[in-house]
């Protein structure tokens, strides 16, 4: 009886519920011409940074945003995949790489004014490697080899999708190389091909996740990436790309209430 109604408490239901997963959603009519209140966009702002991915992949604000960025018109192209995950990795690092630049700058200007470097951290730093003997080199194989794996992964995972309303066969594809740079890749429906290798997780998790990591789950003209299935919009759209079905996913009213302005601020 007890169990019955601990079941049945309001707590374990909401809890329930705030852990449920969700499948990506799209809203069915944006308007674009409206413009928001400043507290309107801080609230966006807010949300698409914290709430959790699969809430906002193809929200108001993503769609807006991503548009945006890419530099690509919205009655063409139409947003059918979104790796939030990396995207916003990515802008961590970008932060970290800025504040990393900052400290390099700053060095170079000791080095130039005193000839050598004034922060105490450093000095501190140096004086560690040199009673770490041989173990120092082992820090730089690790720090060289962290930074590999930091480059391959931006490199390999796919970023966005972008697919052509006009001609359902023609993709743009949206990565980041040498971890800053952003590549956009126009390929065919044809051109990409899923591989056929086989990734154990349950066996090694870890050596799963580095076999993925160097030769991905998708070749797109010859080219190793990734691509997860939970990131598409749609079912349809992962289907038609990967060449399960031929029926074309209908983007009608779609593509027309996920068109952003080109030219428009994300608000």
């Amino acid at each position: 009886m007890s169990l019955r109604l601990l079941s049945k408490s309001k707590p374990v239901v909401l809890l329930s519920r705030r852990w449920q997963m969700r499948l990506p959603t799209v809203p069915r009519e944006v308007d674009f011409d409206r413009k928001y209140t400043f507290t309107e966009r801080i609230r966006e702002f807010l949300h698409f940074h914290v709430d959790m991915p699969t809430h906002i992949m193809f929200s108001e604000y993503s769609l807006r945003l991503f548009h945006k960025r890419d530099h690509l018109d919205h009655k063409q192209w139409q947003l059918i995949y979104n790796d939030l995950f990396i995207s916003r990795t990515h802008a961590i690092f970008m932060f970290l790489l800025f504040c990393g630049g900052l400290g390099v700058a700053k060095c170079m200007a000791d080095l130039k004014n005193y000839g050598e470097i004034q922060s105490a951290s450093f000095r501190q730093m140096k004086k560690d490697l040199k009673r770490a003997g041989y173990f120092q080199y082992f820090f730089g194989i690790t720090l060289a080899n962290s930074i590999f794996w930091v480059f391959r992964i931006f490199a390999v995972r796919t970023r966005r999708i972008y697919q052509n309303v006009n001609n359902p066969n023609e993709y743009m594809l949206v990565r980041t190389l040498f971890g800053w740079i952003k590549n956009t890749i126009k390929v065919n429906r044809s051109e990409v091909q899923p591989t056929n290798r086989v990734i154990d997780r349950d066996h090694n998790p870890i050596l799963a996740h580095a076999k993925m990591n160097l030769f991905g789950n998708v070749r797109v003209k010859n080219k190793a990436m990734i691509m997860e299935a939970h990131n598409f919009r749609d079912n349809q759209h992962y289907s038609y790309l990967f060449q399960h079905t031929n029926r074309v996913p209908f983007s009608g009213q779609a593509s027309r209430a996920t068109a952003p302005r080109g030219a428009a601020r994300p608000f």
